[in-house]
């Protein structure tokens, strides 16, 4: 019974950490293909995660994204409110207190990294 408290309060603590970790304003920096480095500025790509769970997106092209962002385990789910789009989710490869690294495949069934510094 004992370790089964203890489970979860490490993972409530866990989930906690992450999501006040993400909390903040993020920035392009790097993003890779099928392991191959995308060669381009990222320094456009914007994303401001609200610890209220709001969330804004902008990329290069001028693509905008906003609504409500969740954490459920190592995946991170946005609702683009918005533009009335349906829920996406990807997986969050690596999370410290500078760095947030997405994982997601694109159309062509390829592994995207997109790695993003914190402001």
């Amino acid at each position: 019974m004992t370790k089964k408290i203890l489970l979860s309060f490490l993972l409530i603590s866990f989930l906690s950490c992450t999501k006040n970790n993400i909390v903040g304003q993020w920035q392009g920096e790097s993003a890779t293909v099928n392991g191959v480095e995308i060669n381009a500025n990222f320094a456009n790509i914007l994303m401001d995660l609200g610890a209220n769970g709001a969330y804004q997106y902008k990329a290069t092209d001028n693509y905008i994204e906003r609504g409500m962002y969740r954490i459920d385990g190592k995946f991170f789910i946005t609702i683009d409110t918005l533009n009335k789009k349906l829920d996406k989710m990807v997986e969050i490869e690596k999370l410290s207190s500078d760095h947030l690294v997405l994982k997601m495949k694109n159309l062509r069934n390829e592994i995207e990294l997109l790695t993003l510094k914190k402001l």
